[in-house]
């Protein structure tokens, strides 16, 4: 549990205690019932409030800043038999969607993930919307091939989505992934080696997933993709719209 200063709507000092589990934050002790009482507007629940300073608003998933405040610890405490593995995932060409089917379709993308991720946690898992179409997934005591193997259950989910206006897209996700201690302790050392493992996956085709140690097994005699490549949906609609036009005109 946690412990935090809060201020009831009305300004008085309030400390509460709160329980992180994966699904969200519950409150377990001190004033919660007080915080609630004292709010003078009925409309303006403090319970959103204090959500919000967690939770990203559209996914529900944590936000970043809330990672900064509870994976430190799960981290530091890291082991060669008790690893921790960090992902960071990256939606494949969603500029493309948003700019293509707006971004209120956009935005079901992410939500869509999300549930997909939230569904598979187990406990001690967290998941959190990193930014944009980035999300931080954290696995303690989960190991590289399963850390490997939870990328791939998300991405057949994903592969399956049943968004009415993206029948015809295939959605796919890149994912960089660290595992400490072998890539750190920190919070800093462990994402910014999930980045670099993600940039490394981009950079070779997308939709596939790379972990930080490995990647520069993988850059020997590599030549990067192109990032308008074949993995790209649209690129391939664009070829096969050539196709059906050069064969109408033979």
């Amino acid at each position: 549990a946690i412990t935090l200063p809060q201020r009831t709507i009305t300004g008085q000092p309030l400390t509460v205690s709160y329980a992180v589990t994966n699904s969200g934050v519950r409150a377990t002790g001190g004033g919660w019932r007080d915080l609630v009482y004292l709010s003078r507007d009925e409309s303006l629940d403090p319970r959103t409030d204090f959500f919000l300073g967690f939770h990203d608003h559209l996914t529900g998933l944590f936000n970043r800043r809330h990672a900064s405040t509870v994976l430190p610890p799960v981290l530091s405490s890291a082991g060669e038999d008790t690893p921790a593995s960090v992902i960071i995932v990256d939606l494949d060409y969603f500029k493309q969607v948003n700019d293509r089917h707006g971004h209120d379709v956009g935005d079901k993308v992410l939500s869509r993930f999300a549930t997909i991720l939230r569904d598979s946690l187990q406990d001690g898992e967290m998941a959190f919307r990193y930014g944009g179409e980035e999300f931080l997934v954290v696995l303690p005591g989960r190991t590289r091939d399963q850390a490997l193997a939870r990328c791939a259950r998300w991405r057949g989910e994903l592969a399956a989505h049943d968004i009415a206006e993206l029948k015809d897209v295939a959605l796919s996700f890149s994912a960089g992934i660290a595992i400490a201690p072998t890539a750190g302790t920190t919070l800093e050392a462990c994402t910014k080696a999930a980045d670099v493992a993600l940039y490394r996956a981009k950079i070779s085709g997308r939709n596939r997933d790379i972990v930080w140690g490995e990647h520069l097994d993988q850059m020997a005699g590599e030549e990067p993709a192109a990032q308008d490549g074949p993995d790209d949906p649209y690129s391939r609609r664009r070829r096969s719209a050539k196709r059906s036009t050069a064969q109408g005109k033979a």
